[in-house]
């Protein structure tokens, strides 16, 4: 019978879990704010654009 005690719960810990092993665990994931603020500008443009059909682009 397999042992389910460690197996992830939600999809965080099956995200991190999954990192650690392709990474061989200690790895870190680095993110410049300039590299986050261009995403969520893109992300807030492509919801704009979503529910209301227009675009801001200029």
């Amino acid at each position: 019978m397999n042992d389910l005690t460690n197996e992830p719960k939600n999809w965080p810990d099956l995200a991190i879990g999954l990192f650690e092993r392709l990474t061989g665990g200690g790895a870190e994931i680095c993110l410049t704010s300039a590299i986050l603020k261009s995403r969520f500008l893109a992300l807030q443009e492509e919801t704009r654009s979503m529910l209301f059909g227009e675009s801001t682009e200029y």
